[in-house]
């Protein structure tokens, strides 16, 4: 049970960091198409041997999903604020219910219930309380990149629900 609090926290940690790596690159000259391209390839590396093209089709749309939010996030990183991009892609987790009953036939969906809409709303209090100063110190320019961040968390959001529906 401790390997997996470690685990979970390792993760939400990487995750945190992430903007702020992206931010750095961003600074340094990295552009974002090379960031996530490099970020991929280093990911698929170890499993390039063993995947074979019928898995390879029946993944393929997640992974374009998977890459378009990223590459979105890089993108969004070069017009806002860190903490606005990780407000916007924490989003995803809220609109994987309305993604489900948008693209799944009824057999693949969630019955979204009280207790789902009660979550969801304190999700998106808590986000918004975590990120509140990102949120409210921001200007009108920062809109692009609010956009192009929502835009990355929609991505996101339908790679879960692919992910759901091909596991």
């Amino acid at each position: 049970r401790i390997y997996g609090l470690v685990a979970l926290v390792a993760t939400t940690w990487g995750w945190a960091i992430n903007n702020v790596g992206v931010k750095f690159c961003l600074a340094q000259g990295v552009p974002p198409g090379v960031q996530t391209f490099i970020r991929f390839t280093l990911a698929l590396l170890p499993f390039i041997g063993s995947l074979a093209l019928p898995s390879f089709l029946k993944i393929f749309p997640m992974a374009v999903f998977a890459f378009s939010g990223n590459l979105c996030l890089a993108v969004a990183l070069q017009f806002t604020s860190s903490g606005r991009v990780g407000f916007f892609s924490s989003i995803s987790t809220v609109l994987v219910p309305f993604i489900q009953k948008a693209l799944l036939s009824p057999q693949f969906q969630t019955k979204i219930e009280r207790k789902h809409i009660v979550g969801i709303l304190m999700s998106v209090i808590g986000m918004s309380f975590m990120s509140w100063h990102s949120l409210m110190t921001g200007s009108r320019s920062m809109l692009r990149g609010d956009l192009i961040a929502a835009f990355a968390s929609l991505c996101f959001a339908v790679y879960t629900v692919l992910l759901g529906k091909v596991s």
